[in-house]
């Protein structure tokens, strides 16, 4: 068992004031960051946001140049709201910096 001394001032390794004994000084806040840029299984992707799909065209799989959103049994454009015919094997959250859209015409 290990004791702690809930009076002693604690501090993260960065120096970080810890306010929760639980909190094993993890910062979900990043954790999460890094995880929005990480590809995901298909069938996890969350509805009403902003998606970059990848899918596999002619045995080569990549990323779609346009943002997507998960609608109820398909998916669409998110600019043209365009019902889209696509088998995405993964998404991460759409970031246009990392896309290079901001080159694309919409």
């Amino acid at each position: 068992m290990i004791q702690v001394n809930a009076d002693a001032p604690r501090a993260s390794p960065d120096g970080e004031k810890i306010s929760d004994v639980s909190d094993l000084h993890q910062k979900p806040y990043c954790a999460f960051a890094d995880y929005q840029d990480m590809w995901q299984p298909v069938a996890s992707a969350p509805f009403d946001c902003d998606l970059e799909l990848a899918v596999i065209d002619a045995g080569d799989p990549h990323a779609l140049v346009f943002p997507c959103r998960r609608i109820l049994g398909s998916w669409m454009n998110a600019d043209t709201k365009e019902r889209l015919d696509v088998r995405p094997t993964h998404w991460r959250r759409w970031d246009a910096a990392r896309s290079g859209a901001e080159a694309v015409a919409r």
